[in-house]
């Protein structure tokens, strides 16, 4: 894990909110021995196969998460904002095996970090810590069995879609910043695939224009049309 610690630990920062406001002197005094830890964006936080050592939790920023398959592929699984846990980084605390999963910055983000003893003295000791980090767990596994349904369900052409107008929306810019392998990993296929149904979406539909690390948006409506609705984007893709 790439990252710069910032001396003075985490006494005097705007700590984690929700876990802030927990009443619970166990967990206050955990808090205290938090390290502040800062990286840039397009930082790669965690790389597969690297144990997690650490728990870490968001302040500022935002870091992308995904799954590494052995032939170099990655598959886009969430994203952590600040107030989110990271449910692999959460697994990895209470199993301590190699992980599979990689982390990168998608700005630059700002975080607390406790060791392993004292994120498992903290669940061990504070009920009102446990109960927090738990039910975090609880909604995200809710997220990844809607990707779950994604995946087996809807076609590659609608997923990217799906995907083109959400960074549409994240960006609120008509040019999309972003490449056709960024596309591929967080949609679990090949740069390759990702090129071939965008050149076909561009010159069947006109929707879009492609660009050097860009895909510029000229109909945001057919867009959104093929998001939400899926429009056997399959078909024309």
């Amino acid at each position: 894990m790439i990252t710069q610690p910032v001396m003075g630990g985490a006494q005097g920062s705007t700590p984690f909110p929700d876990l802030l406001t927990l009443d619970d002197p166990i967990w206050h005094s955990i808090l205290d021995t938090a390290t502040e830890l800062k990286s840039e964006a397009g930082t790669v936080l965690l790389e597969s196969g690297e144990r997690v050592n650490n728990f870490m939790f968001l302040k500022d920023g935002a870091v992308r998460v995904y799954e590494a398959a052995d032939d170099g592929r990655e598959l886009f699984l969430y994203k952590v904002t600040p107030g989110d846990v990271c449910m692999l980084n959460l697994m990895a605390m209470l199993e301590q095996p190699p992980c599979h999963f990689k982390a990168i910055a998608e700005t630059d983000i700002t975080a607390l970090s406790i060791n392993a003893n004292m994120f498992q003295n903290a669940i061990d000791n504070s009920a009102p810590f446990r109960n927090r980090v738990f039910s975090a767990l609880a909604q995200r596994m809710y997220g990844l069995m809607n990707l779950i349904d994604n995946l087996a369900f809807q076609s590659l052409g609608d997923r990217l879609m799906k995907r083109l107008y959400e960074k549409l929306q994240e960006q609120n810019s008509n040019t999309i910043q972003t490449t056709h392998q960024e596309l591929a990993s967080e949609l679990g296929t090949s740069r390759e695939v990702v090129s071939r149904l965008l050149k076909n979406f561009e010159s069947r539909v006109g929707a879009i224009r492609l660009r050097r690390g860009a895909i510029e948006v000229l109909d945001n409506q057919c867009l959104r049309q093929y998001a939400d609705k899926g429009i056997q984007a399959n078909q024309i893709m």
